[in-house]
């Protein structure tokens, strides 16, 4: 019943983040109703803290890969994320470390909390991370704009997922796409392909598509 409380919670909060931006009472509505019976029966068997812990992290984790690595995101956004949101979230996480920390046999309070803190950053990274990009791409309403890049490096990773680094002429816009083995087959190295990219709605840019 622990994993299905678990799985209850994950996929409440991936439904509540789909309905999110655009009705969030609905929202907060389906996580009731889907992740709630995963905390009652996290709470009838005494570990309620447990349960929403693997939850988050289940759904945090899965929001990175869904939103994140499947869309794509630029160099500039992990710079600016890294350097001024990173240690925004670092510092946040530490309060809720201390007051809410894990009281772990042998520990002491200062380990407990430290090891809570890690325990944290995991689950609030991710969430923090792909939260600010799924907003770039999903609040976007700039034009797009089509333009023709070179194809600059070919991947396939251990998945089988064959991938495309992609650039402008001039080397200042360049992304990494995600393609089918036939699309990925017939371009070579330096060839051509034309990218529809989006100004994203925090100002950094994304592929919509490419032919």
């Amino acid at each position: 019943m622990g994993f299905v409380a678990v799985l209850l919670v994950a996929i409440g909060i991936w439904v509540a983040i789909v309905f999110l931006p655009e009705v969030p009472i609905l929202s907060l509505l389906l996580f009731a109703l889907i992740g709630g019976p995963g905390v009652f029966i996290g709470y009838k068997q005494k570990k309620t803290h447990l349960i929403l812990f693997f939850g988050f992290l289940i759904a945090s984790w899965g929001y990175a890969f869904s939103t994140v690595f499947g869309v794509g995101f630029t160099n500039a956004f992990f710079y600016d994320f890294m350097t001024y949101v990173m240690p925004v979230v670092l510092l946040g996480t530490l309060p809720f470390a201390w007051f809410g920390r894990w009281k772990t046999p042998g520990y002491t309070t200062f380990k407990s909390a430290f090891y809570t803190y890690g325990i944290y950053l995991i689950v609030i990274v991710p969430f923090v991370f792909s939260g600010m990009w799924d907003y770039n791409v999903r609040a976007d309403t700039s034009p797009p704009q089509v333009i023709r890049m070179k194809v600059v490096h070919k991947s396939v990773n251990d998945e089988g997922v064959c991938s495309l680094q992609v650039e402008t002429p001039d080397g200042d816009l360049s992304f990494w796409i995600s393609v089918s083995r036939s699309f990925y087959d017939e371009r070579d190295i330096g060839s051509s392909v034309m990218v529809t990219v989006r100004g994203g709605a925090l100002g950094y840019e994304w592929v919509e598509g490419y032919t």
